[in-house]
């Protein structure tokens, strides 16, 4: 699980940072290990 909480959405973020180029240098290639991708909006409760 993982959160955002900027200026941007979680989309534009998330898409951020699948460009850019510090992910790039780990060498991972998500097809490589990811089989499918789900993306699910929670809202935090206290």
């Amino acid at each position: 699980m993982i959160s955002y909480d900027g200026p941007e959405s979680f989309e534009e973020a998330n898409a951020a940072y699948w460009a850019s180029e510090r992910r790039k240098t780990l060498g991972l290639d998500p097809s490589d290990y990811l089989v499918r991708e789900e993306t699910r909006e929670v809202e935090q409760t206290l």
